[in-house]
């Protein structure tokens, strides 16, 4: 539910994680024709982002990572993944022209837990209406809800959405316990006029079937609570890990801390720890505060380093140098 929330907060985001307690946020948008990022050498982004504190930290391209440097050109269809102070992420995306119209009208499809809790969050500042089938359900979530409106139907009912305006619905979220039917009910969304469609994804699999379909987004829930489960087993001291690209890539929030061995990187510069090829170093957070990150910064005690890794094989790399004084 938080990571649908998100998206619908700043529209124009494929991907959004917050790290440091919500202080630091990495997030995704895509390059299209004739965007403020199109041609352009990350070099010569500079300008558009906080010294030092604003960094991106991959690109994706045709699903393959590129390396991430000044020389980069963005490209239409790019995936470009950034990391920012949580207060400057909507003056970012509207300096690049990432930032899309908010969107008002939503539409969502399936009232169980994770339906009845997004109209619950939305419903005060957004026009909120939900389609459930069982009619127990409806009658339960519409006492619930104070300002949604509750309909009972199928949502894969091709005329049931024209009935309900899908042409002036900002988003669509399809949101049931069936795969099949949430890709299908958010394509026939799009297909009549809906101006994005999410859908929930319960198998990694049925990803590959969206191509060609309109839906927008995807939002896997085993992928989003993976990171919960895996903070506790890393063999460092971890605060926080996100998983993004299906599974495929990591952020991990690590914890410096001194005397932890040889390898720590409390007392070093950034320069002189030697991080292997695929991790990029995203943000640094000091005494509740993100901190510039420069070649000359000085590690201390207690930072929070927040890494992007590319490869599950090079975890192991940060788990050395931020392993923990229990470990």
């Amino acid at each position: 539910m938080e990571s649908i929330r998100n998206l619908i907060e700043l529209p124009g985001v494929l991907h959004i994680s917050d790290f440091a307690g919500g202080l630091v946020r990495l997030f995704s948008v895509k390059v299209v024709d004739n965007s403020f990022l199109t041609g352009k050498k990350i070099k010569t982004l500079k300008n558009r982002l906080t010294e030092g504190r604003i960094r991106i930290v991959a690109i994706f391209r045709n699903s393959s990572p590129l390396a991430v440097s000044g020389e980069a050109m963005l490209l239409p269809g790019d995936e470009v993944f950034f990391f920012a102070p949580k207060l400057e992420v909507r003056r970012l995306l509207k300096d690049i022209g990432c930032l899309e119209k908010p969107l008002k009208r939503i539409l969502i499809a399936g009232g169980g837990h994770i339906g009845k809790r997004l109209a619950l969050a939305l419903e005060k500042d957004h026009y909120v209406k939900i389609i459930e089938q069982d009619p127990k359900r409806v009658k339960k979530i519409a006492n619930e809800l104070s300002n949604t409106i509750v309909l009972q139907g199928d949502c894969g009912d091709e005329t049931l959405l024209v009935e309900e305006s899908i042409d002036k619905v900002d988003l669509y979220c399809a949101i049931t316990d069936n795969d099949g039917v949430n890709i299908i009910s958010a394509s026939l969304a799009k297909s009549h006029g809906a101006r994005k469609a999410i859908c929930i994804l319960n198998h990694l699999y049925y990803n590959k079937l969206l191509p060609g379909t309109g839906i927008d987004l995807a939002v896997l829930p085993n992928v989003e609570t993976l990171g919960s489960i895996l903070k506790h087993v890393r063999q460092c001291d971890v605060a926080q890990v996100s998983l993004l690209r299906n599974g495929t890539a990591e952020a991990i929030e690590a914890v410096a801390h001194q005397g932890n061995g040889e390898l720590s990187v409390v007392g070093r510069t950034v320069d002189t720890v030697k991080l292997p090829d695929g991790v990029v170093l995203g943000a640094l957070i000091r005494n509740n505060e993100a901190i510039a990150i420069h070649h000359d910064t000085v590690f201390e005690d207690g930072d929070h380093v927040v890494m992007f890794t590319l490869e599950k094989k090079l975890v192991a790399n940060i788990e050395e140098h931020f392993r923990s004084l229990a470990a």
